[in-house]
């Protein structure tokens, strides 16, 4: 965007949007403004289809999911490249604070799919995934604080949001390649969900003693809190010993993908990621796939 483009934009509030913007750990007012490549009457009615489902959704999600889809309508053949403006008069780094951010075709594509963005609970966590991609963040982090905060729950534990974020996370980094075969995040989820229910099998046939025993699932929270710590270090080595522990004790073969994760050269640092997270939401796991995502449409 050009210097008179930007004081255009600050002297002028057609077609402007005014929300509130929700990130992980604040929120602020701002303005926003969509800009197409095109003439101005474009701008102005994507911007008003921009402002209008902003006004009756209140999500920015919805608002750019719907703008696209009606471009895309009178643009069949076009790609094209949309630039998100947002500009803050209340921050408290600048008197007028302004970013924008190019929205690509795989943003729409992979991020705002209905079918990984809208299983995404509870609503910040999704609002944050969606800010870190927009800004072309890895959205690590935001994944390992889920988990953490999952995992202090006793009861009402869900990391089916957590694995559609992986999902999307692999999409945006590796796109068609991984949509033409099961991605690592499927994989890895499977196997640490698989290796759950051997290892508290006998949680149920143990519950009705009078004797108060530590929980294999209670013991088991306490290994994964160090398979989390280990992820978000880097650590390798103690994640491979982590995870072979709980495969000998539960009468487990170690996985050919966990021996990979050793070799820097055959694994990077975020397919490690992708790997160590999606294995441990899969661990942490104490439903069904199925009734994970029933369980997070219903909260």
């Amino acid at each position: 965007i050009s210097p008179l483009a930007r004081l255009l934009l600050f002297l002028s509030p057609l077609g402007c949007t005014r929300y509130r913007k929700k990130t992980a750990n604040s929120e602020e007012m701002v303005f926003a403004f969509l800009h197409v490549e095109g003439d101005c009457e474009e701008s102005l009615q994507r911007n008003r289809a921009f402002s209008k489902i902003m006004h009756n959704e209140n999500s920015l999600i919805e608002a750019l999911r719907g703008t696209h889809e009606k471009q895309q309508q009178i643009e069949k053949a076009r790609r094209e490249v949309t630039v998100l403006i947002e500009w803050f008069t209340e921050s408290k780094a600048k008197k007028t604070l302004l970013e924008y951010r190019w929205i690509e075709e795989r943003f729409y594509k992979y991020v705002l799919n209905k079918n990984y963005i809208s299983q995404v609970y509870p609503m910040e966590f999704r609002e944050a995934i969606v800010q870190q991609h927009l800004r072309n963040y890895d959205t690590k982090m935001l994944i390992l604080e889920e988990l953490y905060d999952q995992l202090k729950k006793d009861t009402g534990r869900n990391t089916w949001g957590v694995y559609q974020c992986l999902r999307i996370r692999e999409l945006m980094m590796g796109g068609s390649t991984v949509e033409q075969q099961q991605s690592l995040t499927d994989r890895m989820y499977a196997t640490g969900h698989a290796l759950r229910l051997s290892l508290t099998s006998n949680d149920v046939s143990n519950s009705g003693q009078n004797e108060y025993k530590a929980s294999n699932s209670k013991k088991l929270d306490a290994s994964i809190y160090r398979i989390l710590n280990a992820a978000k270090s880097g650590n390798r080595t103690l994640f491979f010993e982590l995870v072979i522990r709980l495969n000998i004790l539960a009468g487990r073969k170690i996985s050919k993908e966990f021996a990979q994760c050793l070799d820097r050269e055959v694994v990077n640092d975020a397919k490690f990621a992708t790997m160590s997270l999606a294995f441990v939401a899969g661990l942490m796991a104490v439903q069904t796939k199925e009734e994970e995502k029933k369980d997070g449409e219903n909260n």
